[in-house]
């Protein structure tokens, strides 16, 4: 192995090792979204924030614990660990019926109605950064002739 590849070989395994410094410290933070949305990056969970959004979207449903989980796509070890969060702070409420748990957002609830409006916003804010701007062209020019 010459000179060459030896440097070669070692620039390349430090640029692997500040790649996973870089990704194990948190990405740096300086403005860069590591989220999907917006509300994630409040709410800082991923799963809690799809919860979150589904449950108080959707006050009047009552979804028991699996089609929760397997209607939002998640994990349901991770699901039931933010739901007993969610109980804990009295956000949420769970009632047991015939072996299932049905969960329901507390409407009642001091936080209710500032998260429902947080959730709003932030997909309003996420669809906004999403849409391309609007053109400033409004039709072919043609060249007097």
């Amino acid at each position: 192995m010459g000179f060459r590849s030896l440097r070669e070989n070692s620039a390349r395994s430090w640029e692997t090792a500040t790649w996973w410094w870089f990704r194990w410290s948190g990405g740096g933070g300086g403005g860069m979204r590591s989220a999907d949305n917006t509300l994630e990056c409040l709410l800082g969970a991923r799963t809690r924030t799809i919860l979150l959004e589904r449950l108080v979207m959707h006050p009047e449903g009552r979804p028991w614990f699996r089609e929760l989980c397997r209607g939002l796509g998640i994990g349901m070890s991770g699901a039931h660990d933010e739901l007993d969060l969610l109980i804990d702070l009295g956000l949420v409420n769970r009632e047991r019926e015939a072996g299932a748990c049905f969960y329901q957002v507390n409407t009642d609830h001091v936080l209710y109605e500032p998260l429902r409006l947080l959730v709003i916003a932030a997909r309003a804010y996420d669809e906004y950064i999403e849409r391309p701007a609007p053109s400033t062209r409004t039709g072919r020019y043609r060249a007097n002739g």
